[in-house]
């Protein structure tokens, strides 16, 4: 079943419109579509050069010249605060701001001390949004578009370990990230009543995009495990995990070093009687004998039950192009200039989980930010 399109055709000549992370994926979709239809489009992306591809390709496939690219690091609070005060400086109107680069990835820490999904997903758009308040009024009807994920519905905000200090696992804390994108907007929108400027938290679908490419280096041998997922660019390359036996190899010159005396420990032990006797403990290797035969009756479907799961998984993620219709639908329909605050999917309204409906969380959260940012003394 396709995912459904945004349908308007109306015109954006004359305005402007921002969209974080344009180099590539969603976003890069969201910028050909906007500069399509006459906007000018600022691509905010931390790879310049990938930015400058970007931009390229776009104005090519649309024409469309008015089309440019500024440096914004999401994992610099410094970056983010340069590119604002440069757009504000260089443009005099902000009509869409499209809060769309993110990042899924193991455990590290910005230059500003917060974790990294956080900052990037969350902290750097909420101080970026914050920044270009006054450009966006000016521009009313405008309006703001976060792109979180279904992943909000599986998150919680940890206030008490908010970077994850204490204990870390990459997907609650990019779940916890993605809630925090559709509380922001919640509580933006509060912020911003009566003042024309409108906000959308959207959850695009499951996308094959370039955010897939921090998994190897935090699961990948796991993945070798799932050997059909390895096609879903139809490459016709395949991969596999073996265990090729016990096998006497260098691998083993560590060992003394780790646990040597563990098992010089047994061979005093051995003679304990003083027969002259000793015992010797072996494994021999994976081996192919009749033992196995008991396997298929208690496990066999569960080897052969992720092969069929990931090929119906990748059967239904759905390409950038498509993962962006739900963003441009929040940047572009004119039936939507009375709505702000809600969450989106598949180009409608959805209801996410009570968790990011809560609005003394999202308060909490916004000073919370306001904090980490240093706005609230600024």
């Amino acid at each position: 079943m396709a995912p459904r399109r945004c349908l308007s055709k109306v015109s954006l000549q004359d305005k402007t419109a921002v969209v974080t992370g344009a180099n590539t994926g969603i976003g890069f979709e969201v910028a050909k579509d906007l500069a399509r239809r006459g906007a000018r489009v600022i691509l905010a992306c931390r790879n310049e050069a990938r930015a400058e591809a970007a931009r390229a390709e776009i104005v090519k496939d649309t024409g469309n010249e008015n089309v440019m690219t500024s440096k914004l690091d999401l994992a610099s609070l410094s970056s983010v605060r340069e590119f604002a005060q440069r757009l504000k400086e260089e443009e005099s109107r902000l009509d869409i701001l499209v809060n769309n680069a993110g990042m899924f990835t193991e455990k590290s820490t910005t230059e500003d001390g917060f974790d990294m999904m956080l900052q990037v997903n969350h902290l750097g758009h909420f101080l970026l949004t914050n920044l270009l308040l006054d450009l966006l009024k000016k521009s009313a009807p405008s309006r703001v578009v976060n792109v979180s994920s279904e992943a909000c519905n599986h998150g919680r905000i940890n206030f008490e370990d908010i970077n994850a200090e204490k204990s870390y696992d990459a997907f609650p804390a990019y779940a916890q990230s993605k809630l925090a994108n559709v509380l922001f907007t919640r509580e933006l929108s509060r912020r911003l009543e009566g003042t024309g400027v409108t906000t959308y938290a959207v959850h695009p679908g499951f996308v094959k995009t370039d955010i897939w490419r921090y998994i190897p280096g935090m699961y990948g041998w796991k993945f070798t495990l799932m050997k059909s997922i390895i096609n879903i660019c139809g490459t016709g390359v395949t991969t596999y995990a073996v265990h090729p036996g016990f096998v006497k190899t260098d691998i083993w010159r560590y060992i003394p070093g780790m646990y040597g005396w563990k098992f010089t420990l047994m061979k005093p032990n051995i003679n304990i009687c003083g027969t002259g006797v000793t015992t010797y403990a072996v494994h021999p290797g994976f081996v192919k004998t009749d033992i196995w035969r008991y396997i298929p009756g208690m496990y066999g479907w569960k080897f052969t039950l992720m092969k069929p799961m990931f090929r119906l998984m990748m059967a239904f993620a759905i390409t950038p192009e498509q993962g962006a219709q739900t963003v441009i639908h929040c940047a572009v329909e004119e039936a939507l200039s009375s709505e702000s605050g809600l969450y989106y999917s598949d180009c409608d309204v959805k209801q996410p989980s009570q968790k990011a409906t809560d609005d003394a969380v999202a308060r909490q959260l916004w000073e919370m930010s306001e904090s980490m940012t240093g706005l609230s003394s600024s």
